[in-house]
């Protein structure tokens, strides 16, 4: 199972820089992040196609980071209080249950 945020159709990868280490921002690696995920999830039904390996992609919702921190004010102070207080839980069971 991939935890993330499947679909999410902005950002790229920086296949040049997949470190982003020349132009790091905390948006654009979350962002990456995404994108990548997506392809985790793709892949195995690509190169494993006969072999019954699967990936599971699931968005756990709102998750406390310190992403907030990085990013430029006013988008800090936005983005702190609309994700204080927000809860989210979820329970995932085997399909044989």
């Amino acid at each position: 199972m991939n935890v993330g945020a499947p679909g999410v159709p902005l950002g790229r990868i920086h296949w040049d820089d997949l470190q982003l280490t020349r132009t790091y921002s905390g948006t654009k690696a979350t962002l990456q992040s995404f994108r990548a995920d997506d392809l985790l999830g793709v892949a195995p039904g690509v190169l494993h196609a006969d072999s019954g390996v699967s990936c599971i992609g699931y968005n756990p919702g709102a998750v406390s980071t310190g992403m907030p921190a990085s990013l430029p004010q006013p988008l800090r102070a936005v983005t702190k209080a609309h994700s204080t207080g927000m809860t989210h839980y979820a329970s995932v069971t085997s399909p044989e249950s």
